[in-house]
C-alpha cells in the first residue's frame, strides 16, 4: 500500500482531496484522508486497525506523553508555534 500512497502525492490525487474527505486525528493534529486509490481505510487510519478502541487510545496517550516528556528537553531552544504543535492530551 506504501507505492498506492506515494503514487497518490506524486500524481496529485491525494491533494486533490476536498477538505471534507479528511479525518482529523486530534492527539497528534494529523489531517488522514478517507481514502486513496487500492489502499484500505484502515490501513490510512490507525483507529480503525485496533479492534479494541480502549487500548488504541490509551496507546496514543502514551506515545503523546512520551513525546511530550522527550520533547522538554528542547522547550527553550524552539519558537513557540514548535511547541504548540506537538501532541494534545485531552
Amino acid at each position: 500500500y506504501t507505492r498506492a500512497i506515494v503514487d497518490a502525492i506524486h500524481n496529485g490525487s491525494l491533494a486533490a482531496l476536498p477538505e471534507n474527505e479528511y479525518d482529523n486525528f486530534d492527539v497528534f493534529g494529523l489531517s488522514i484522508p478517507t481514502k486513496v486509490d487500492n489502499v484500505p481505510s484502515d490501513v490510512l487510519d490507525p483507529r480503525k486497525a485496533w479492534p479494541d478502541k480502549d487500548a488504541f487510545n490509551k496507546e496514543v496517550k502514551k506515545l503523546a506523553g512520551m513525546f511530550n516528556r522527550a520533547f522538554a528537553a528542547f522547550d527553550k531552544q524552539v519558537d513557540e508555534k514548535v511547541r504548540l504543535a506537538g501532541p494534545r492530551i485531552a
